[in-house]
């Protein structure tokens, strides 16, 4: 989970990347119904994770460590969400 998010990181880095260049990426619309309904499926990340996820994608973290986080229940859904700053 921690490199997934790892390399979501990356990608809005590269989206916000390309937006500074071209005004014509609408990166700040709104999420198709069916995509913000499945937010109500899940729980949120612990903040623990973005952290660990932001230096793996800062390349910040040690390379001898592995970041692989797990569920205890394979049942459990997590979601995550861009916040604006």
């Amino acid at each position: 989970m921690g490199r997934a998010l790892a390399d979501l990181i990356r990608g809005v880095d590269q989206l916000l990347e390309i937006a500074g260049e071209d005004g014509t990426v609408a990166y700040l619309r709104e999420a198709p119904k069916e995509i913000q309904q499945m937010l109500g499926n899940g729980k949120p990340l612990p903040k623990e994770i973005y952290e660990v996820a932001h230096k793996l994608a800062r390349g910040e973290w040690p390379q001898d460590i592995d970041p692989a986080f797990l569920a205890a229940d394979d049942d459990e859904t997590f979601h995550t969400q861009l916040q604006s700053s």
